[in-house]
């Protein structure tokens, strides 16, 4: 998706982008402690080496780094019924991302693609 989430935050940072053909939209982001994170309606084309878009491509959860401190990163498919709609993105920066938290984060998932399906039904 985004170049600031291509790039790793240092700091804890989240965000949720929704797919449209080959761009990830930014719909949130935040960061902590002021540091950049990407704005709403940002879209660039998803970098081949990125979480982002290996769940585009794949459909599937993805990771950069591993459970220790460092640059991880964890991105998780964002559904609407049935239909991949985008991806939820959460990056621990220094303080690390345990493995514990891949199934909180696809569990979040699970409820923004619920509200992602009612809002399109309006």
């Amino acid at each position: 998706g985004d170049a600031r989430a291509r790039r790793r935050p240092r700091s804890p940072a989240a965000g949720v982008v929704r797919f449209e053909g080959s761009a990830a939209v930014t719909v949130a982001a935040w960061a902590r402690g002021g540091a950049p994170a990407p704005a709403a309606g940002e879209a660039p084309p998803p970098d081949g080496s990125s979480p982002i878009a290996a769940v585009h491509a794949s459909g599937a959860a993805a990771r950069t780094g591993g459970p220790a401190p460092g640059d991880a990163v964890l991105a998780v498919p964002v559904r609407a019924g049935e239909r991949l709609w985008g991806a939820l993105w959460v990056g621990a920066g220094e303080a690390g991302l345990p493995d514990a938290a891949a199934p909180l984060v696809e569990r979040f998932a699970e409820l923004a693609g619920i509200a992602a399906a009612n809002a399109e039904e309006r």
